[in-house]
């Protein structure tokens, strides 16, 4: 009778425990029907990261800079239509001009940087052409140049743009300040495609976007515009690089190689008396003619 009773208390017990804890699930028929949807949360999952993948290699890592790679003689400017004193300053028989409406940039993004795009539509109009002439010549190569910047020396002077080797041309505009060491020409500079120190710019002109507000004048400098430009590309250089370029006499202008992303990137920063560009006032379009320019056109758009 007691070893009766002693085995009908401990099949009660076993009885009252969990089944998990004997290997099986405590409910087989919920935790069938729970499978199909755990494999289709895992299959949505990796098809978001390999979707997320692709996209950035659409740019990233197209037409990397390699050794033979030259700037394409083609100039690009931000405007809605030709500009005839362009075409005429730029006359040089193998080199063509490429304009791009406002309509052709937000195009030009959603195709390109399609998880760019919603960041580019909430900027002003003067950061989305920051911004845009970034992601052209990234994915074009070529030549960025302002409404206003013209030629002042012949077309044989402005032919070391493409030697072999060089796929990153810039002139200095001026030498330091308290905010950044050196200010390079963003309103005219050329490159190869899929350079990775113009990713570099993209990039972090992205991340500025987020973290600096747009306030004034200064803070557009950072966001999108040259500051941004020059800080990006010396970053891009490696510390090493970075390290000399404040030691540099500037006696001559800067050649240098060096590798980014497993490319090569060959640099040529002008001296500022040497540019083979300036820019004109008597050539702007009347569309972007007026009193106190950019900086009062930011005031206009944040009233």
């Amino acid at each position: 009778m007691g070893s009766l009773l002693c085995r009908r208390l401990r099949q009660q017990s076993y009885e009252s425990l969990p089944t998990e804890e004997f290997g099986k699930p405590h409910n087989a028929h919920e935790s069938k029907s729970l499978e199909p949807t755990i494999i289709a949360i895992f299959t949505l999952l990796l098809v978001t990261i390999f979707a997320l993948i692709s996209t950035k290699s659409t740019y990233a890592t197209q037409n990397m800079s390699n050794p033979n790679e030259k700037i394409p003689k083609v100039i690009h400017y931000t405007l809605d239509k030709p500009f005839p004193e362009f075409e005429e300053a730029w006359n040089f028989h193998d080199w063509k001009i490429k304009y791009w409406s406002d309509d052709d940039l937000s195009n030009f993004v959603k195709e390109n940087f399609p998880h760019y795009e919603d960041k580019f539509n909430s900027l002003t109009i003067i950061e989305k052409t920051d911004w845009a002439r970034y992601m052209i010549i990234y994915i074009e190569g070529g030549v960025y140049a302002d409404s206003d910047v013209r030629p002042k020396a012949s077309e044989t002077d402005i032919n070391k743009w493409f030697q072999d080797g060089i796929n990153l041309y810039s002139c200095i505009e001026f030498w330091g300040s308290f905010m950044i060491k050196l200010h390079l020409t963003q309103w005219f500079f050329a490159s190869s495609k899929g350079n990775p120190a113009i990713l570099k710019i993209i990039e972090n002109v992205a991340t500025n976007i987020d973290a600096i507000p747009l306030t004034d004048d200064k803070s557009v400098l950072w966001r999108t515009g040259p500051w941004v430009f020059a800080n990006s590309i010396i970053e891009s250089m490696g510390k090493e690089n970075e390290a000399m370029i404040d030691q540099y006499e500037w006696e001559e202008p800067l050649r240098l190689d060096y590798r980014k992303s497993g490319a090569k990137v060959g640099v040529f920063i002008e001296k500022k008396d040497e540019c083979p560009v300036s820019m004109s006032k008597k050539f702007k379009p009347n569309s972007i003619k007026g009193k106190g320019g950019w900086r009062e056109k930011i005031k206009q758009l944040k009233k």
